[in-house]
C-alpha cells in the first residue's frame, strides 16, 4: 500500500456503543483544509453491545464521513491488538489515536498535520485533555487528573522534551510503528483488555520511538475533552488505575539499557518494596486484606500501590526476569543498538 501524506484517525472500541456518538460527532466537525486528506478507522475489538451498529448510525448523519470511514473487526482482545490492526490498515502518514471517549477540538487534524509535517524529528505529540464529567467533579479529582489523561504534559524541568505522553489523543508517525511491528517485536504490556485496567501500551510505544531517536513533545493546541463517566469517579476505580500504571511501569523497566545489577534484580525489588511498606508504618493485617477504602488520599493510595506492586512482583517472577533477555535477543533491538 502506498502511504500518502495525511491523517488517519484510529478509534479503538470495546463495547463503546454509548460513548461513540459524541466522539464521532466531534470528528465530523473537524475543520480540515482541502489539501489535507484524512480518514476515520474504527476498530471494533470484539464488542458485544452493538458498537458497530452504533457507529454506522452516527456516521450516516455526516456527509463528510461517508466516503472516508472504515469499520474493522479485531477478534483478539486488547487495545494493543486493536491499535496494531488500525495502524496496518491506515493509508496516511500520521496517525491520531482517539479513544472512544475523546472529543477532539475542531482544529485537531489541522494542528497535528502541521506539527508532524514540519518536523521530521517528531515521533509523537501529546494533546491537552480537559475533563467532561458525567456527574459533578469530585473534590479529589484535580490532584489525580493526570492518571485520567487530563491536563498539560510537561516534565520536571518544565521543558518539552518528553519521554512519553498519554495515549488519549496521541499523534504518532506511522512508518516507524509499521517498521517495528513488522519485525520480531512483541509487546511486554497487554494494555487495556475489556474491563481490565492493565495499561502501559502508550508508554511502550513512546519507549520504542525514543529507541529510534525520535522526539516526543506536548502540543497544547491539540485540545480535546475526555468524557469521564460516573463509574470511573470512585475510590475503587482510582486505586486500581494507579496500581495498574505502577505495575506496568515495573514491566517496562526491562527496556532500560543499564546492565543488570543487584538493585535491578527481582529479589532486590521485592525486598526493597517490603521494607518500604513496613518502614512507612503500614500494617500487616492490611497487607493481606482485599478491602479497598472509600476514602481517597495520598497515604492510602501509596499503601495500596506498594502492596499491589509486591504481589505483582511475586506473581510475575519468571516474566520479569525473562523480559530483558527477550528484548536483548530480538532483531529490532539489535538493529537500533549496533
Amino acid at each position: 500500500m502506498e502511504i500518502k501524506k495525511g491523517i488517519s484517525i484510529i478509534v479503538c472500541c470495546y463495547n463503546s456503543s454509548p460513548r461513540l456518538p459524541q466522539t464521532i460527532r466531534h470528528i465530523a466537525l473537524q475543520q480540515v483544509p482541502n489539501h489535507i486528506p484524512w480518514e476515520l478507522i474504527i476498530i471494533d475489538n470484539n464488542s458485544s453491545d452493538g458498537t458497530t451498529d452504533s457507529a454506522l448510525k452516527e456516521i450516516e448523519k455526516y456527509n463528510v464521513l461517508l466516503d472516508r470511514f472504515r469499520i474493522i473487526h479485531e477478534k483478539n482482545a486488547g487495545l494493543s491488538h486493536a491499535r496494531r490492526t488500525g495502524i496496518f490498515n491506515s493509508q496516511y502518514e500520521y496517525l491520531i489515536f482517539c479513544d472512544d471517549d475523546n472529543w477532539l477540538s475542531e482544529n485537531y487534524i489541522q494542528t497535528a498535520y502541521f506539527r508532524m509535517s514540519t518536523n521530521i524529528e517528531l515521533g509523537a505529540l501529546g494533546g491537552l485533555g480537559t475533563a467532561a464529567f458525567e456527574t459533578p467533579e469530585p473534590d479529589w479529582f484535580k490532584k489525580y487528573e493526570i492518571f485520567y489523561a487530563i491536563g498539560p504534559q510537561i516534565n520536571g524541568n518544565q521543558t518539552n522534551d518528553l519521554n512519553e505522553v498519554y495515549g488519549a489523543g496521541m499523534v504518532v508517525r506511522r512508518d516507524i510503528l509499521v517498521k517495528i511491528f513488522s519485525s520480531d517485536f512483541e509487546h511486554l504490556t497487554t494494555d487495556r483488555k475489556a474491563s481490565n485496567l492493565s495499561s502501559g501500551g502508550d508508554s511502550e510505544i513512546c519507549i520504542l520511538l525514543k529507541y529510534h531517536k525520535y522526539k516526543i513533545e506536548f502540543e497544547p493546541k491539540l485540545e480535546f475533552f475526555h468524557f469521564i463517566s460516573a463509574d470511573r469517579l470512585n475510590s475503587s476505580y482510582l486505586y486500581k488505575l494507579i496500581s495498574s500504571i505502577t505495575c506496568s511501569g515495573t514491566i517496562l523497566q526491562a527496556y532500560n539499557n543499564n546492565k543488570t545489577t543487584l538493585k535491578s534484580s527481582w529479589l532486590y525489588m521485592v525486598m526493597y518494596w517490603f521494607y518500604t511498606y513496613f518502614s512507612k508504618g503500614y500494617r500487616m493485617n492490611k497487607f493481606f486484606s482485599n478491602h479497598i477504602p472509600t476514602e481517597i488520599n495520598d497515604k492510602l493510595i501509596d499503601e495500596n500501590c506498594i502492596k499491589n506492586l509486591i504481589f505483582f512482583l511475586l506473581r510475575n517472577k519468571s516474566l520479569l526476569k525473562n523480559n530483558k533477555k527477550k528484548i536483548r535477543s530480538s532483531n529490532w533491538y539489535k538493529s537500533v543498538n549496533k
